[in-house]
């Protein structure tokens, strides 16, 4: 009997086990139904629902998830210079037609490609959608959802798709516990609502619109990158800009749009920045324009409030800059002169640590205040200037990140400075081993005011309320404010003067200081580095080629001057400083500011025009565009406009014709799809002879000049 009981246990477990299988299999084909995803060009999209069952006259919520192949992007609801928004319609139930439907936009990032900027998305993002139940549903909800997109590269390809959900209709909402989650970071992604004690506002001071946020600003973490996104097409230029942090104020400033035409009563601002998990945190708000002039801060800002209740006193103030000032000493941007500052008191040696100390201190001190005279006198002239305004000049920005380029190579090793044009600049920051105590003193205090420049931009804890405080305060007690924050910046070195016998913990001068300066040039390369992406985003991309070209010559020049130290060649001198004088050229280029397209007579495109032509025997050039489409705007900046392209279609007589797809247009997509393009940009050139030649997407001048020569050919 215990057999024969022990046998129908195996088979009942026998017949369980295809059971469970069976079960399993449901389940996760259940889950995997759920989590469909539909493949289009270049993105993966899947649609979810929040609730399983719904209630007539109730709200849901749609979700949408877009998976981009890498490098390709969607765009925001305000795509920038280029782009189109994702868009949604929705057929709910037994409507006839798909309705146009508000998304919910997650936090967006810049995007740029060849100095076109762009906002929108990469990688995985999770739009969302809430529609509302008719009254009178029953047993069953059907919704079509029609998303379209525009999704770029190098080259942009419209998509669109059409997704089915039936959802079950009840007495009562039933959460999907499956897609909780995914809803909960899908919302966790959208910008979160401003606190109602911030107060956001913008001014316009002629082509400029200054940005300004107020108010207990402790959601932003310090010392983090913080971003400006405007919603709007044409009021303010979307080239991303510097925002300058101070005490419970953000600013930033761009220029007008190129298509601005009035000014709003009021904006939608999104303020962003990384939190600490590297997550992209929004913030958005409602802006107002500022009453005030925009070279003014605002009376009844919250940034000064503490200083106009009475609750910041001059002493308090020069307390707080001195040791705002201490702190700064210890910010990233003071690096590089930290490492001036280390080896001009090793080379000084110790005897020289007093007088070292002094005149460090002098060049920090005098610096900080010709810098408040400076922003005094230029903000009483009406100017919207705020502290580090320094930096906001490209000139200086360049001339910054190429001097501390220059100070690198010669820590390096590279090259060493004491001979002819090479010792220019160099010389007045450190000086030889060689060098007499005047050198010294001399380097010890253009070493005090390069940090002076380089520093003041960043803010150290307690520093922004002590320049909130000054900079609404007589010039008097501004300057004293000023002057005390160089104290603080100079005090390490003012201690060492103070009290020289701590010299005696110098170490003595060697061979290994070699090794030490070759290891301080790191700061001085990242801090050309950083200062050169700066210039990137004032003056734009091909800025920061030129100011790279310029940075290889003068490298080039002070490498072949060094080799020539010890020679008589004076023919090779005269060249490595022309060498060294032409940097002056791509330093100019890199500091214009990005041109307008020229106008070019372009005709609109149209077969009959073009068969018209052909029949002439006339050469043509069809270019198909799209104001989405970032090549397509790189080949008119780089190839098809300015006064070049214009001389060249008139010398070969050559006709332009411009199809334009932003919208759908058939007649354009059936051109493309006669060419087996899936997308613009395409350019085809018709020559007179008959034959038909498709330019490459990626155009130079030299290309377009030789394919119009050979179009007008007999």
């Amino acid at each position: 009997m215990k057999n024969f009981a022990h046998e129908n246990l195996a088979l009942c477990l026998l017949g369980i086990i295809p059971l469970l299988f069976l079960a399993i299999f449901s389940t996760s084909s259940q889950a995997q139904s759920m989590l469909t995803e539909q493949r289009f060009e270049h993105v993966g999209i899947s649609v979810f629902a929040e609730h399983r069952s719904l209630v007539p006259g109730g709200r849901s919520t749609l979700a949408f998830r877009l998976r981009h192949d890498p490098h390709w992007h969607t765009y925001w609801k305000f795509p920038g210079d280029s782009g189109l928004p994702t868009k949604l319609k929705l057929r709910i139930g037994n409507g006839e037609e798909a309705v146009s439907t508000e998304l919910q936009w997650p936090t967006p990032q810049p995007i740029d490609v060849g100095g076109i900027h762009n906002v929108g998305y990469e990688g995985e993002v999770w739009l969302l959608a809430d529609f509302i139940v008719p009254a009178d549903a029953q047993n069953q909800l059907n919704i079509t959802a029609e998303l379209s997109w525009l999704i770029c590269k190098e080259e942009c390809i419209p998509g669109k798709g059409e997704f089915a959900l039936q959802l079950p209709i009840a007495d009562a909402h039933s959460i999907d516990e499956l897609h909780a989650a995914l809803f909960a970071k899908a919302r966790a992604a959208l910008p979160k609502a401003a606190r109602a004690d911030w107060l956001a506002s913008f001014a316009i001071n002629g082509d400029q619109i200054r940005f300004q946020l107020d108010g207990d600003l402790a959601a932003f973490t310090p010392n983090t990158s913080i971003e400006l996104f405007v919603a709007s097409d044409t009021f303010a230029s979307i080239m991303p800009t510097a925002v300058q942090v101070g005490a419970n104020r953000l600013t930033s400033q761009r220029a007008k749009h190129e298509s601005f035409t009035e000014t709003p009563r009021e904006l939608a601002l999104l303020w962003v920045q990384q939190n600490a998990v590297g997550e992209r945190v929004g913030y958005q708000i409602m802006a107002n324009q500022s009453r005030s002039n925009a070279g003014e801060l605002r009376a009844d800002a919250p940034a000064i409030n503490a200083s106009q209740s009475g609750m910041v006193t001059l002493p308090m103030a020069l307390l707080l800059a001195f040791l705002g000032g201490l702190i700064l000493n210890l910010m990233p941007c003071v690096l590089p002169v930290l490492s001036l500052k280390i080896l001009g008191l090793l080379e000084a040696g110790p005897a020289a640590v007093r007088a070292h100390g002094l005149y460090y201190s002098a060049g920090v001190v005098s610096s900080f205040l010709a810098l408040g005279v400076v922003l005094l006198s230029l903000r009483s002239a009406g100017q919207s200037l705020g502290w580090g305004f320094q930096l906001q000049s490209p000139a200086l920005v360049a001339g910054l990140s190429l001097l501390l380029f220059v100070l690198a190579l010669s820590m390096s090793g590279l090259v060493h400075f004491g001979y002819g044009l090479a010792g220019l600049g160099q010389s007045l920051t450190e000086p030889s081993a060689q060098s007499s105590d005047h050198s010294h003193a001399r380097s010890a205090f253009f070493s005090g005011v390069l940090a002076c420049v380089v520093a003041s931009p960043c803010t150290a804890p307690m520093m922004g309320t002590a320049l909130g405080y000054a900079l609404v305060q007589p010039a008097w007690v501004s300057l004293s404010v000023l002057a005390t924050l160089g104290l603080g910046l100079a005090a390490p070195m003012l201690l060492l003067a103070a009290l020289p016998k701590l010299a005696r913990f110098i170490p003595k001068p060697g061979a290994w200081m070699q090794t030490l300066k070759h290891a301080l040039a790191v700061p001085m390369y990242l801090s050309a580095i950083w200062l050169a992406w700066v210039l990137a985003q004032q003056r734009g991309v091909d800025a920061f080629a030129w100011l790279l070209v310029a940075a290889v010559l003068l490298a080039l020049a002070l490498v072949w001057l060094e080799q020539m130290r010890f020679t008589e060649a004076k023919l090779s001198r005269i060249a490595a400083h022309a060498l060294l004088l032409s940097a002056a050229l791509p330093m100019f280029l890199a500091l214009q500011k990005p041109d307008a397209l020229s106008t070019v007579a372009w005709q609109d495109y149209s077969a009959a025009e073009l068969s018209r032509l052909q029949n002439l025997r006339e050469p043509v050039l069809v270019q198909m565009t799209a104001a989405w489409c970032v090549t397509c705007k790189l080949n008119e900046r780089v190839a098809m406009s300015g006064s070049r392209f214009a001389e060249s279609l008139k010398r070969t007589g050559v006709y332009a014709l411009k199809g334009d797809w932003t919208n759908q247009d058939a007649a354009i997509t059936s051109y493309l799809q006669s060419y087996g393009a899936s997308g613009v940009p395409l350019v085809v050139v018709y020559a007179r002879s008959g034959t038909v030649e498709i330019l490459p997407q990626i155009l130079t001048p030299a290309i377009v000049d030789a394919a119009l020569a050979r179009a007008s050919a007999p």
